[in-house]
């Protein structure tokens, strides 16, 4: 079975290509020169770039972000940040510890024993500080940013610029 590129456009079950190699082999070209042709046949492209060097704004000559950006007809594109990605992360669970710490008294909502709150913001706060010292977090906090928009059903098919491998 020969691969080429009217088998990536005359595939239905394809959901996802992952462009890969070394650096400067023409990752980043390659992905948007499939993604391109992809949106062009039709379908609803999402393009994600997990490369922390973030080439495809300058491919696009537009700036990017987490949040995918429509380029062209049926064509989006995105940069995962993973730095952005650990620290919104953290800040949710920084927002859910303070809730436990600040908590409202007046809540008429079934609550843990007196101190208990305290207790367990700062046990939020512990695993936040354990979380983010886990080597490779911030680049799976980035991917599972994405997975969202991979699930939303949004998307026929999503093309990866990934990072050198």
């Amino acid at each position: 079975f020969r691969h080429t590129m009217d088998s990536l456009l005359e595939n239905p079950d394809l959901r996802f290509v992952f462009v890969g190699g070394k650096g400067g082999v023409g990752k980043t070209t390659s992905s948007s020169g499939i993604a391109t042709a992809l949106a062009q046949s039709g379908q609803r492209v999402l393009l994600v770039s997990t490369d922390p060097a973030h080439s495809l704004g300058d491919a696009w000559r537009t700036p990017l972000s987490n949040d995918p950006s429509l380029v062209r007809d049926n064509l989006w594109v995105m940069e995962v940040d993973p730095t952005e990605s650990l620290k919104d992360e953290l800040g949710t669970w920084t927002e859910l510890a303070a809730q436990f710490e600040n908590k409202d008294t007046s809540s008429s909502a079934t609550t843990p024993q007196d101190g208990d709150e305290d207790d367990l913001g700062q046990k939020i706060r512990a695993f936040q500080e354990w979380l983010s010292g886990i080597p490779g977090i911030d680049e799976a906090t980035a991917l599972s940013s994405a997975i969202s928009h991979i699930e939303s059903g949004e998307y026929d098919i999503i093309v990866f610029d990934t990072a050198p491998t």
